[in-house]
């Protein structure tokens, strides 16, 4: 009997992939949803892959912060003369 090939939504991926590693058990967890865990393993490769432009933002935004904080602290000193 051949078996029908189900397409999953990327917010249910996502939220498995969340609920995954919350919990200590992921084949319980496929098992409780009527999947394999090695497609939960799979998606939680695909989502460490789709992240690795973050870093770049990150440092951007780190950046930022630094440049804000520094404005804030002549605007104090300004104030305190």
């Amino acid at each position: 009997m051949a078996r029908e090939k189900r397409q999953f939504s990327k917010e249910f991926k996502s939220e498995l992939v969340r609920l995954s590693y919350q919990r200590d058990n992921t084949k319980a967890l496929a098992n409780e949803l009527g999947i394999q865990a090695s497609l939960i393993y799979k998606w939680r490769a695909g989502k460490k892959n789709s992240t690795k432009g973050l870093p770049a933002i990150k440092k951007q935004a780190n950046q930022e912060v630094k440049e804000l904080r520094k404005a804030i602290k002549n605007a104090e000193l300004e104030l305190e003369i």
